[in-house]
């Protein structure tokens, strides 16, 4: 799940995009404030702050360093070109024109989000190592001492590797509901008693004695992200 926030004082041009946002191929979670005080009012640390740079009674570039204190990267919002050269921070990923076409900006948003939010997990795979996004991954499983990884309609075996291992490097996106299966957080659409639904209408079962664990975990991750 990526967390954005728009920063936008016309209802219009926040409603935009926020629509434009959510027909991008991620996951995401969207709040829009009409002023920064608001915005510094929230207790929220965001992926992506789109700030429109003129604020009605406020300058989005002269408020970078704060706004930095809330989220991971900035994107400018602006009618104005040629004040971009007046917002130089490293949080600093990327702008887009108000004027643009829907099409340009949804463009240019993919590209910043898949640049700056995907994570990859490399592994070997039979006679090769290859990379995985891990937000495509759903589960990954031991079967017979043999570690298998699955996506949405396919599966991977892998080689030279434990669940362990796997889990040191994916634990902020999945958990352990028995010691030889992880599941991805973001593919869960249920969790009942001990039967997880994915969002490929595929399920799986939770061992009883990690139930607790493992419900806990899962509704940590979802009042975290939505």
């Amino acid at each position: 799940m990526i967390n954005i926030a728009i920063i936008d004082d016309s209802k219009t041009d926040a409603s935009r995009l926020s629509s434009l946002i959510s027909v991008l191929p991620f996951q995401t979670s969207v709040k829009t404030f009409s002023s920064l005080d608001s915005f510094f009012e929230q207790s929220y640390f965001l992926d992506f702050l789109l700030l429109d740079i003129n604020l009605e009674n406020d300058d989005g570039i002269k408020n970078i360093d704060k706004c930095s204190h809330f989220c991971k990267y900035i994107i400018f919002i602006t009618t104005e070109k040629s004040r971009m050269q007046d917002a130089f921070s490293q949080n600093v990923v990327g702008y887009f024109l108000k004027q643009e076409p829907d099409d340009n900006i949804i463009k240019r948003l993919t590209t910043i989000l898949r640049r700056y939010s995907e994570k990859y997990i490399t592994l070997k795979t039979d006679n090769s190592f290859q990379s995985f996004p891990i937000s495509s991954i759903y589960r990954i499983t031991r079967e017979n001492r043999k570690i298998y990884i699955y996506f949405r309609n396919s599966s991977i075996r892998l080689y030279d590797t434990t669940i362990k291992e796997i889990y040191n490097l994916v634990k902020d996106n999945m958990f352990y509901i028995d010691r030889s299966i992880l599941v991805n957080y973001s593919h869960i659409v249920s969790f009942i008693d001990t039967t997880i639904t994915f969002d490929n209408n595929s399920t799986e079962r939770v061992n009883p004695s990690r139930k607790k664990e493992a419900l806990d975990k899962y509704i940590n991750f979802s009042i975290r992200n939505y």
